[in-house]
């Protein structure tokens, strides 16, 4: 869950500067999203060849400032931090979208009368941008929130869990349990409580976030 706020603010950083007149944004949007619709199947075998001990671009950068190069992906110390870099990137594109269409929804009749009563670009962001947003930063922490406890796919693929369950998350250890351990009741009540988790998790900050929200 910890990748969430890393995923907003960058998310939010690159809306922000798409939303702007640079040339070639639209070639930039696609760019962005692209991770999105990208095959899982096909984004690990790019990252693994990446992560890779010594054919990896990572570890070639890294030797070339002179640091020792390492298991990325074998190394507990490593692993985790390899994982949520790659979950970064796959999940900028999807929540960029979201405030892009937001920031584009917002009049620029408002920037414009904070303009001439001498409001600068950081008093416009954060006066007019970010409370317009709130409504979206919540839809978008919310469904980040329940995504980050549903994670297994990349796991299982990237790391399979290990290495010494340095990745293990929830939904991959309630899979370990069921599949390979075969501890279907187990799962199943584990299943349950993480239901109830993310249940709870939802209405806490639909509840306490959502009185801040302006809807208009």
């Amino acid at each position: 869950m910890g990748v969430v706020p890393l995923q907003m603010v960058l998310a939010l950083l690159v809306a922000l500067l798409l939303n702007t007149g640079i040339k070639g944004k639209k070639y930039f949007r696609l760019l962005y999203y692209l991770p999105v619709i990208t095959p899982l199947s096909i984004a690990a075998v790019i990252w693994t060849w990446m992560y890779h001990p010594n054919l990896g671009i990572f570890n070639q950068i890294v030797s070339l400032i002179g640091l020792q190069p390492q298991d990325w992906l074998g190394d507990p110390n490593w692993a985790m931090f390899s994982v949520i870099l790659v979950a970064i990137w796959s999940g900028i594109g999807y929540r960029m979208v979201v405030y892009l269409a937001a920031l584009q929804g917002i009049p620029r009749t408002y920037y414009e009368a904070a303009a001439i009563d001498g409001a600068g670009r950081w008093d416009a962001f954060r006066y007019i941008t970010l409370p317009l947003l709130k409504p979206t930063t919540l839809y978008i922490l919310v469904t980040s929130v329940i995504s980050s406890f549903q994670v297994f796919g990349l796991i299982n693929v990237l790391t399979g869990g290990g290495p010494l369950d340095a990745t293990q998350v929830v939904v991959s250890y309630i899979f370990k349990r069921a599949f390979g351990d075969l501890q279907f009741g187990l799962a199943a009540a584990m299943s349950f409580v993480l239901f109830g988790i993310i249940l709870v998790i939802t209405v806490i900050q639909w509840k306490f976030l959502g009185r801040e929200v302006t809807y208009e």
